[in-house]
């Protein structure tokens, strides 16, 4: 499952300078995490003992994608809906689920 967010007005965060940390600026307050990967902005966070996956699609869209790992529905809704307020802002955004093998025009 992936969750696709775009912002309608500004931009999404920008990926931090720091290695090993590129993803912090879109990680909720709250969430203990570990970045697994980074390059060219994407990566894979473990949240929640989950991995997750980080697409930075364009300066407006961002898509988060479970990749691995078991979760309560519960635990998923607010991790995602922690992560969506986060990069939001004062945004309003356009949120989208959609199945992970569907790659088209992101």
């Amino acid at each position: 499952m992936k969750i696709v967010i775009e912002k309608q007005n500004g931009e999404l965060p920008i990926a931090s300078d720091r290695r090993g940390y590129q993803l912090e600026s879109f990680i909720p307050e709250g969430y203990d995490w570990q970045q697994m990967g980074y390059g060219k902005g994407e990566g894979q966070i473990v949240v929640l003992n989950c991995e997750w996956g980080v697409y930075y699609a364009s300066a407006t869209k961002i898509v988060l994608e479970l990749h691995s790992g078991s979760i309560s529905i519960q635990q998923a809704l607010n991790f995602i809906a922690a992560f969506i307020d986060h990069v939001r802002g004062d945004d309003f955004v356009a949120i989208t689920v959609e199945g992970c093998n569907q790659w088209d025009e992101q």
